[in-house]
């Protein structure tokens, strides 16, 4: 069954039989049922022979991530030694990128005023942890 944006609930893709279960795992010790996001990385597709260290990184920054504008990460599974998958919250509204070319423009200027301080305060907690973001 669809979830309202298309995507499938429980849908495996390709050879991600280790992964659905890794995540079946995760949901197992999720306090109360939710929508997650699953982010697969390959390892190789980042070109340099320490990869796999940088997308570790990622992965432990991630989730010590706990800020109430950032997206939190639940948990980050290594399902193969060229595989790392980051499961984390779904929001249904999508991201804000989502949101300005939904919307296009804001409807009042104190949503943008919001919206610009909400996101400042979130780049403010990850340049406080010297987390990179992009």
């Amino acid at each position: 069954m669809p979830t309202p944006d298309g995507h499938h609930e429980g849908k495996e893709i390709g050879e991600m039989q280790e992964v659905a279960a890794a995540i079946h795992e995760v949901l197992i010790n999720v306090s109360k049922f939710r929508w997650i996001e699953v982010h697969l990385l390959h390892i190789n597709d980042y070109g340099c022979e320490h990869s796999g260290n940088r997308v570790a990184l990622y992965g432990t920054a991630a989730s010590a991530v706990r800020h109430p504008h950032l997206s939190r990460c639940l948990s980050v599974l290594a399902p193969s030694s060229s595989k790392i998958v980051l499961v984390s919250e779904y929001y249904e509204k999508g991201t804000l990128l989502e949101l300005i070319l939904r919307e296009q423009r804001l409807k009042e200027v104190p949503q943008g005023v919001r919206m610009f301080r909400q996101l400042m305060e979130a780049v403010h907690y990850l340049h406080e942890r010297n987390i990179v973001h992009r």
